[in-house]
């Protein structure tokens, strides 16, 4: 419909039959559920968001059991939704350090801060993984922590790339010392040989 400002709305029509004098009419309530269809709409939005997003999103309740993974959390840790949900953080994200759980970001965020760090973890195939995490407390309307929504960016990829420019920097600047090294030997062995020859020619 049409609302009285001109914007396009949402009116939820019911329609009685009813008898007005003496003739058939129909009584028509409608109910504005503008806002109601405007909220639906950006939660569709938002879960559309998440569900393609490419990092990994999942949200845990107060003793860290999943509630809910979005497809890019089994590319990241190699554990599928079906599997994961319901189970402790424990049981999937494990690191050198122990489950996630184990570690104090928990006492953090249960303490209602927001914690934000590099996570090592191993994927379900043994392969070690570095994800740069958010884990954000999330209140309810009382003030108090209903679960915990994170969001984490596999870097595993660009952490060994990065470790590979290192080492070619490395490399490099090897390179150029050992350039260097040869180039002031081999200056004092031209002076030597210089002086080897005249040292002969003096010779009988």
């Amino acid at each position: 419909c049409i609302r009285h400002d001109d914007a396009p709305g949402w009116v939820s029509a019911t329609s009685v039959p009813i008898q007005l004098a003496g003739e058939a009419a129909s009584l028509i309530i409608c109910l504005d559920v503008t806002a109601r269809k405007n909220a639906d709409a950006d939660r569709e939005r938002l879960l559309a968001a998440i569900t393609q997003s490419g990092e990994a999103v999942f949200i845990m309740d107060t003793k860290g059991h999943f509630e809910y993974l979005n497809p890019a959390f089994e590319r990241v840790t190699g554990h599928t939704i079906a599997q994961s949900l319901g189970k402790s953080a424990n049981a999937i994200l494990v690191g050198p350090s122990g489950g996630l759980l184990e570690t104090e970001l928990w006492s953090q965020i249960s303490s209602g801060k927001i914690w934000e760090g590099r996570l090592e973890l191993t994927s379900k195939d043994g392969a070690p993984r570095t994800v740069d995490v958010t884990i954000s407390p999330v209140l309810s309307p009382t003030g108090e922590i209903a679960n915990f929504v994170a969001v984490g960016r596999d870097v595993t990829q660009e952490i060994r790339r990065e470790e590979h420019l290192r080492q070619a920097q490395k490399m490099e600047a090897l390179g150029r010392l050992t350039g260097g090294i040869a180039h002031d030997f081999n200056n004092l062995l031209q002076v030597i040989n210089l002086s080897t020859e005249l040292a002969f020619r003096e010779l009988p």
